[in-house]
């Protein structure tokens, strides 16, 4: 029995960081939008860092906006642009 319970604990993957344990495996989306230079800018805050192995447990995924540069509404109207290909 000792021996089959050491069989079963190796193929059991490392626990790692006791402290962020229920944090791994989890995705966590953040959106962001991207600038005129090219720059992102996050919308949301990102999850923090866990205090004991400072690593973020989670799956990050980051939604980048890109930057649309919209005409002014007033230069349509007076061009006589009624509607918007």
């Amino acid at each position: 029995m000792h021996r089959r319970l050491e069989r079963l604990e190796q193929k059991v993957p490392d626990p790692g960081c006791l402290a962020c344990r229920d944090r791994r495996g989890r995705s966590v989306m953040v959106d962001a939008d991207r600038q005129a230079d090219g720059s992102v800018v996050l919308r949301d805050p990102e999850p923090e860092a866990c205090a004991q192995c400072g690593i973020v447990p989670e799956f990050l995924i980051t939604v980048i906006r890109p930057y649309v540069n919209e005409p002014d509404r007033n230069d349509e109207v007076q061009h006589g642009n009624k509607e918007r290909p």
